[in-house]
């Protein structure tokens, strides 16, 4: 129709020689905001279109970003809209989609927290064939962070974290970019806007992490905030790791006083929370039911944080 618009964002070279487009098609909603839906297209070596692809759903989705598998096929990431909770305002969460260079959806999931006013930016192919997303949701406080997730190639859910440097009420933090450094971790680049209390003014942000999305040992993001914890493996021990429908966390530390170990999925959720008696060392953990993957493990005394550590379940 002649009243929707086509905006490109990403373009990336197809295995067959070919390109392939990601952005999307929309119309001028309420403000003049764009409303549309994803899209990708797939064109031969000299531009010529093969195929269009439109990913969205019931509601309004943002564009689609394409980056490439490391089995020669197009992935592309958007937001999918899964909820609408005002006019102009959605839930939303991560879109992944596997598509063949001869338009075939091989691969389609949702990912990730629901979340207001999230954002994708970008995507990037990782050297072990991983997938990297970036870009920025709502909080409650600061009003906007940045977030990473890393995907396996078979579209398995590896980790998810959120990022800031301004921490006041209203100050915003935005990833644009991330991508995989020679030590096998990330640097994520955007920008940040302050807002009282918060001084200064617009800034570019760069942040550097490791594999795992932790900016150090000792400060990683476990949900809801993040948490300055010793380093890992400080003062506790977990075995074993991999572990399959059980593992036990160990410290001596929990001797004098007892404590607690919380356990936080890939997203930052707690999934089980255990108190350990006084004079006991070490605490046994059921995992009868938990989703495979990597799960953070925190162990608290009386008087504090004891240290935190990672647990695979397999």
């Amino acid at each position: 129709s002649d009243d929707f618009f086509y905006q490109g964002l990403s373009v990336i070279s197809t295995t067959d020689n070919g390109y392939a487009i990601g952005g999307d098609k929309f119309v001028f909603g309420h403000h003049g905001t764009p409303v549309g839906d994803p899209i990708v297209i797939k064109t031969d070596s000299l531009g010529n279109e093969e195929w269009e692809i439109n990913l969205g759903g019931q509601y309004q989705d943002g564009p689609a970003i394409v980056c490439e598998s490391g089995d020669g096929n197009i992935i592309a990431v958007s937001k999918f809209d899964t909820d609408s909770i005002y006019y102009d305002q959605y839930l939303s969460r991560i879109r992944v989609s596997k598509i063949s260079n001869d338009g075939t959806i091989l691969k389609d999931s949702l990912y990730g927290p629901e979340s207001r006013y999230l954002n994708v930016y970008n995507c990037r192919l990782v050297p072990n064939a991983d997938i990297i997303v970036c870009g920025t949701l709502w909080n409650l406080t600061p009003d906007r962070m940045g977030y990473l997730f890393r995907i396996s190639e078979n579209g398995d859910s590896l980790w998810y974290r959120q990022y800031a440097i301004l921490y006041g009420g209203d100050s915003r933090n935005y990833f644009c970019d991330a991508i995989p450094v020679y030590d096998g971790g990330f640097l994520a680049g955007g920008y940040c806007v302050p807002v009282s209390p918060d001084e200064g003014t617009q800034d570019a942000w760069a942040i550097k992490v490791d594999s795992l999305g932790c900016e150090s040992p000792s400060y990683c993001w476990v949900g809801g905030k993040e948490l300055k914890m010793p380093a890992f493996g400080q003062s506790i021990a977990i075995f074993p790791n991999p572990a399959s429908d059980k593992f036990k966390v160990q410290s001596p530390m929990f001797e004098v006083g007892g404590g607690s170990i919380e356990i936080y999925n890939l997203f930052g959720r707690k999934v089980e929370e255990i108190q350990v008696p006084k004079g006991q060392t070490e605490i046994e953990v059921m995992t009868t039911g938990w989703k495979k993957g990597l799960y953070v493990v925190r162990a608290m005394c009386k008087d504090g944080s004891l240290g935190s550590g990672k647990v695979v379940i397999k």
